[in-house]
């Protein structure tokens, strides 16, 4: 059965498919709030609120083979409304950045740098590490990024640029490989 087929019959009422969705997205949803919360419990109460609001929304959602994108957007709503109501962060204000392009995802692919990486992301800003995990970590370009979080692809660029070059003082220049 094809993602479409599996959307249409859960939109249909089909629990298998509805279990079959969940069960296929349950992993990333979860690992996506894990990095932006830094607590497990946490990110399991979000993710399973995540899947809540998917399933009460399934019916309104229209197939044009951005499913990920549509899941991710609530995804990203539930962390944002985490963060409304348990802490306050400082938002980063719009500005142009020359955008230095750096290979994180290699980086976190190396397994001896894993921790240094998590530990790095962990003291980046709530905007700006979310940023990272979307693009480098979840794959998500800078324009679904814009779309997902209703920012301008510019400040997503800025808050990208922001956190690298923390992220490359924390852990040192030689880390980080510039692409050209």
């Amino acid at each position: 059965m094809t993602d479409s087929n599996v959307i249409l019959n859960a939109q249909l009422g089909s629990e298998q498919a509805l279990e079959e969705l969940i069960s296929f997205w349950y992993r990333p949803i979860l690992t996506f709030c894990y990095r932006r919360t830094l607590n497990q419990m946490t990110a399991e109460d979000i993710t399973q609120n995540v899947f809540l609001k998917m399933t009460k929304s399934l019916a309104l959602y229209h197939d044009k083979g951005q499913f990920k994108s549509w899941l991710f957007s609530i995804a990203v709503n539930a962390c944002n409304d985490y963060y409304r109501k348990n802490h306050n962060f400082e938002l980063v204000s719009e500005e142009e950045i020359e955008f230095a392009k750096i290979s994180a995802t290699e980086i976190y692919e190396q397994i001896e740098l894993k921790g240094i990486i998590d530990e790095a992301l962990r003291k980046l800003p709530v905007q700006q590490r979310e940023v990272v995990v979307l693009h480098y970590l979840d794959g998500f370009s800078l324009k679904e990024i814009s779309k997902l979080i209703s920012c301008p692809q510019n400040t997503i660029k800025s808050r990208l640029y922001r956190a690298l070059v923390s992220m490359r003082e924390m852990i040192g220049k030689d880390v980080f490989v510039n692409e050209s």
